[in-house]
């Protein structure tokens, strides 16, 4: 973990990066943006809410956070035939609604979300989308990048029921970006398909997000940016215990905690090993 960037670097398996928009009139503005990890169901998702309530969207996360871990037939460790992950599907999209149904009107915000499974036939997930944020799937083999998400105005807080909730039919060449609308005040240079997929073959999965925020937000990025990059197959290698990490969302005064130490130097430019900030539960990571 990198205290000073909001940065996660797991090497081969993800990669986190949140960053504020540049040009705020303080620096303790709340950050709308939010990512979520959890190794424990292999849940992962990007929020954005806006400017008047910035919290919203940590709100949702870790009330869909809650939601999960209430589900017993997802597990890290289990393996599901495809017929399991479908009847999981149909009952997430039935019992979510319950979730979806009680967010306030004032509490909106987007959600893109996926839950990875280790199938009889490699991997799969499950994608949770409302909203603009996005989730990006580029195949290594087929030199193919699909958007997975369609966009719509159908924020949480506004409706009452996913958008889009379906299957994931994932392979071990396929990698995955779940960003917010902040990606797009990134200037990539060239096509951004084209781009994306180069940088995915000679980088880590691990270094996605910060490669691209540190080469490309440049010094007037206008909107809060969240991204995680992900390599499902060797996910679901990993069995190092039940981290669960959630970074943004913050208020202006929770913002003010975060920011006084960077400011007065007490936050270097260094990444901490993974163990010495791991997080169980719903504490948090800002």
């Amino acid at each position: 973990m990198n205290w000073a960037k909001r940065s996660v670097e797991f090497p081969g398996l993800l990669g986190a990066r949140l960053r504020a928009r540049s040009g705020r009139s303080s620096p303790y503005r709340g950050v709308g943006d939010c990512v979520y990890i959890d190794l424990a169901k292999m849940f992962f998702a990007v929020a954005d809410s806006p400017e008047r309530n910035t919290r919203a969207s940590y709100n949702f996360v870790m009330r869909f956070a809650e939601f999960m871990e209430e589900v017993d037939s997802i597990s890290a460790g289990n393996i599901y035939s495809e017929r399991d992950i479908n009847l999981i599907k149909d009952e997430l999209e039935r019992s979510s609604a319950k979730i979806l149904e009680s967010v306030p009107f004032r509490e909106n915000s987007t959600f893109t979300g996926l839950c990875v499974f280790k199938s009889e036939k490699g991997p799969m997930g499950i994608l949770f989308h409302s909203g603009d944020s996005f989730l990006l799937e580029c195949d290594l083999e087929t030199k193919h990048v699909r958007c997975c998400t369609r966009s719509n105005f159908l924020m949480i807080g506004r409706t009452r029921s996913f958008p889009q909730l379906e299957v994931v039919n994932m392979a071990e060449s396929k990698r995955y970006l779940l960003g917010t609308d902040g990606f797009s005040c990134l200037e990539l240079p060239g096509q951004r398909d084209d781009f994306l997929m180069g940088l995915f073959e000679t980088q880590g999965v691990e270094m996605i997000a910060d490669f691209l925020v540190d080469n490309f937000a440049g010094s007037n990025a206008g909107d809060d940016i969240a991204l995680l990059s992900l390599d499902p197959a060797k996910l679901l290698l990993y069995s190092g215990g039940r981290t669960r990490l959630v970074m943004g969302g913050t208020s202006s005064r929770e913002e003010e905690k975060i920011q006084l130490p960077y400011l007065s130097g007490d936050y270097s430019d260094w990444y901490e090993p993974y163990g010495s900030f791991s997080l169980q539960s719903s504490e948090r990571l800002r």
